[in-house]
């Protein structure tokens, strides 16, 4: 769901869902599901985005696990 909330740029809403993700390199988690929610917040002005996400996932082991990734992105 994208749509310009505040007047600062699009406010992005997302949710996401994996099952049994295979292959996954460089140190990544190899995940057997996944559920995520986020958001991004776009401020023009700048030319940033801000966001943030969570994930709780479950690996090939039944062991629980979260993430939670909060960061900026500028554009130049």
């Amino acid at each position: 769901i994208e749509k310009n909330f505040f007047g600062l740029g699009n406010t992005t809403v997302f949710a996401e869902y994996a099952d049994e993700l295979m292959g996954l390199q460089w140190g990544a988690i190899a995940a057997k599901s996944f559920v995520g929610v986020g958001i991004v917040q776009t401020v023009d002005s700048v030319a940033t985005d801000f966001f943030a996400s969570a994930r709780q996932f479950t690996d090939y082991s039944d062991t629980k696990g979260a993430a939670v990734l909060i960061g900026a992105r500028v554009k130049f």
